[in-house]
């Protein structure tokens, strides 16, 4: 263990509301004796009560009477360095991103810390990579952003599937689909994420198919995103377009494009896309669903409509309860085309909430393998604006299986 600096990770945003998902997921699951975590935000006093409350859901855990605050506010440069000088890595739920991420970035960077996130909003991202991501890589500090459900779901199973089809099949994976069932609620942090991009004008770029691609790449206007609704033939069900297809797909391209100047596990002309899995016969399900999505849309380009809607929606704190977060989870089927014409299928399933609790255990564990399986990390990425697939790599798979997660594939 690296005992150069006080703490392995520090949980910045820690009083909000997945930020105290996060402690919580700390507390049960990883001993201070093992890994030297601490909480950090822009309250003492918040920062005690979350403590304080930790002591009183887990009794056993005595040591969680000593565990360490740190005060810092993402707004105060000086407060951020005297944070990111003091651990390995910074665990972050304080968003929107765009609004309290940049300075930590850049501070991270400065201080050689790891950092990871649970950020969607990829035209921040696409920000970063033009601003941090060769100085990133100078430094050798991984920046690993969306380490949720956006969109290690995706992202990782896309890398996993095409390295199985290569060792198992000798051949490429060429084509992928992913198919989302999930039951859960949003949480206010997220909310105002998606609000502050429609109030910023970013909301366009979320259109742009490779937005997170480098150079020339960017410019590509295909495959568009799918639109409407349709018959799979496959799975015999109706599908429609995922609401966070335009997040997903835009890091697993990048995550391909990354590879390809490497070892280029995928294959030649590989393409990805992400529909909402609708288990009925009948279309009127699928249809009213992709409605909804279309009308939310629309209306988000409404600034009236966007005020309105962050008075009456759960606040940056709010969110579900604990038993409709345990009522829920996140199932995602995949289904592969390799270059001969093979069909396979995968799945990833995660008990729980899939914007709270699954989000939580992923990002945790994306922070503990930075920490303990330094030597498992793609070594041809040892810095930059990276992806869940390049900064971390396959050996976040078996961390994730041990930690509950399923994930599987077989031939179709």
């Amino acid at each position: 263990m690296d005992t150069s600096r006080d703490f392995d990770i520090i949980l910045f945003g820690a009083t909000g509301f997945t930020g105290q998902q996060a402690s919580r997921y700390f507390a049960e699951n990883v001993p201070l004796q093992e890994t030297r975590w601490a909480l950090a935000g822009r309250s003492l006093k918040k920062l005690v009560a979350c403590r304080n409350q930790l002591v009183e859901q887990f009794p056993d855990r005595s040591e969680l009477k000593q565990l360490s605050l740190v005060v810092a506010d993402a707004h105060d440069l000086p407060s951020l360095r005297d944070m990111c000088a003091r651990t390995r890595v910074i665990l972050t739920t304080a968003g929107p991103f765009s609004m309290y991420g940049e300075n930590l970035v850049r501070v991270c960077i400065e201080s050689h810390c790891d950092y990871v996130d649970i950020t969607g909003e990829t035209p921040w991202i696409r920000h970063l990579i033009d601003t941090y991501h060769a100085r990133a890589q100078r430094q050798g500090v991984r920046i690993i952003n969306s380490c949720g459900v956006d969109s290690v779901p995706a992202d990782l199973m896309a890398l996993y599937l095409a390295r199985e089809v290569q060792q198992h099949l000798d051949e490429d994976l060429v084509q992928l689909k992913g198919y989302y069932q999930m039951r859960g609620g949003f949480n206010g942090g997220t909310l105002a994420s998606m609000f502050h991009m429609a109030e910023s004008g970013s909301l366009a770029e979320l259109e742009q198919p490779f937005l997170l691609n480098p150079g020339e790449e960017r410019l590509k206007r295909s495959p568009k995103d799918p639109k409407g609704i349709h018959w799979d033939k496959d799975w015999w069900t109706w599908v429609t377009p995922f609401m966070m297809g335009p997040v997903n797909t835009r890091i697993v391209r990048r995550s391909e494009v990354l590879y390809r100047h490497e070892d280029d596990p995928y294959g030649a002309n590989f393409s990805y896309q992400e529909y909402a899995w609708v288990d009925e016969i009948l279309p009127t399900q699928a249809l009213t669903l992709s409605g909804i999505q279309w009308m939310l849309s629309e209306l988000m380009q409404i600034p009236g409509v966007v005020k309105a809607a962050k008075e009456k929606l759960p606040q940056p704190g709010e969110g579900p309860s604990e038993a409709s977060m345990a009522a829920g989870y996140l199932s995602v089927w995949f289904k592969g085309l390799t270059a001969s014409g093979k069909k396979i299928k995968a799945r990833f399933f995660s008990e729980g909430d899939p914007a709270n609790r699954t989000t939580v255990k992923l990002l945790s564990e994306s922070a503990l393998m930075l920490v303990h399986q330094r030597d498992e990390l793609p070594e041809e990425f040892e810095g930059g604006i990276l992806t869940p697939a390049t900064g971390l790599g396959l050996g976040l798979v078996d961390r994730l299986r041990q930690a509950g997660i399923e994930m599987h594939w077989e031939m179709l």
